[in-house]
């Protein structure tokens, strides 16, 4: 540590294993500026050389940043177009970049960062799908009718580009805020764009049993409910448990209702549910947010973000 304090100080090359070492010995507040002193030296040098980079820093200095919660730091970082942006900058590094600043709630900054990419002529052809569910998230934290506005020109605009498709889990955020902001009918043309196959399918279909209701629309939400109550006659492994919302959303539903069969269909399956332990004892609304939060790679995994010459491995970032 104090030879590197030397280097800084008397301005003398810093090699890449050691920075690369530094980054993965950060504990305090004083490793974290050692690392960014040592990164700009190490850049200077690199500059001045005009030699090529055959090590990607983005992604693993982005990653310290992120387990030191310097959600400011990195933000000063990125926003230097003059200084270290030119190091860090890489794809997967943005996305912890960005997954950062929504742990630290600075949503606006996260839909920005988004934006600047989708923005930029040269990321057109890329997916983005781990930045596009992240933005969507923030605009979904962010709770607005601008936010709306936003969520669904993205999703509109996603789904007329043939080089992108959104994920089901972004439009799960997309349609919980729709529906947060009282416009259920959009929810359910959100959550219409294409057939889940996966986890998220819970999520949305979820998600469009609370719109089906609040627009009325009873049969098709009943038949939907029926779908989690045929769990309570056959066995299953795995159990989908239907959320407490779409029960309380259903009740409201049948409570509107003059039918009384209706009442009682949902009264009985209420009850098939309550005794099967299927009513599942958390919001849909905090579980959207708890699958980006319990979705981040370990330390483990950090180490292996590249391999000898550098190169992404793969992306741990599973949104």
């Amino acid at each position: 540590m104090a030879e590197m304090k030397d280097k800084i100080t008397t301005g003398d090359v810093v090699l890449k294993d050691e920075l690369k070492t530094m980054i993965h010995l950060v504990k305090t507040d004083e490793d974290v500026n050692m690392c960014i002193q040592m990164a700009k030296q190490f850049q200077k040098v690199k500059y001045q050389l005009q030699q090529r980079y055959d090590f990607f820093f983005g992604p693993v200095f982005m990653r310290m940043l992120h387990h030191s919660k310097k959600a400011d730091i990195a933000f000063m970082l990125m926003e230097d177009r003059k200084g270290l942006r030119n190091l860090l900058f890489h794809m997967t590094a943005v996305v912890i970049y960005m997954d950062l600043l929504f742990e630290a709630g600075k949503y606006e900054k996260v839909v920005k960062c988004y934006e600047e990419l989708d923005r930029a002529q040269k990321y057109k052809h890329l997916p983005l799908r781990n930045h596009m569910t992240l933005a969507m998230a923030a605009l979904y934290k962010m709770n607005s009718p601008q936010a709306l506005e936003k969520a669904t020109n993205l999703v509109q605009a996603t789904y007329h580009n043939s080089k992108r498709i959104t994920s089901p889990r972004t439009r799960a955020y997309a349609a919980a805020l729709a529906l947060n902001q009282n416009n259920p009918d959009l929810a359910l043309e959100i959550l219409k764009l294409s057939v889940e196959s996966d986890f998220v399918q819970s999520l949305n279909m979820a998600l469009k049993i609370i719109a089906l209701s609040r627009l009325d629309q009873v049969y098709a939400a009943m038949e939907l409910l029926d779908k989690y109550h045929v769990q309570t006659s056959i066995s299953y492994d795995q159990p989908s448990k239907i959320f407490p919302d779409c029960i309380e959303a259903l009740s409201k539903m049948v409570d509107r209702n003059d039918d009384p069969q209706i009442k009682q269909t949902f009264t009985d399956t209420k009850t098939d549910l309550e005794q099967a332990q299927l009513i599942n004892d958390v919001s849909i609304f905090d579980k959207l947010c708890d699958t980006i939060h319990n979705s981040r790679p370990d330390d483990e995994h950090i180490q292996n973000l590249q391999d000898k010459r550098g190169r992404l491995v793969r992306d741990h970032h599973r949104y």
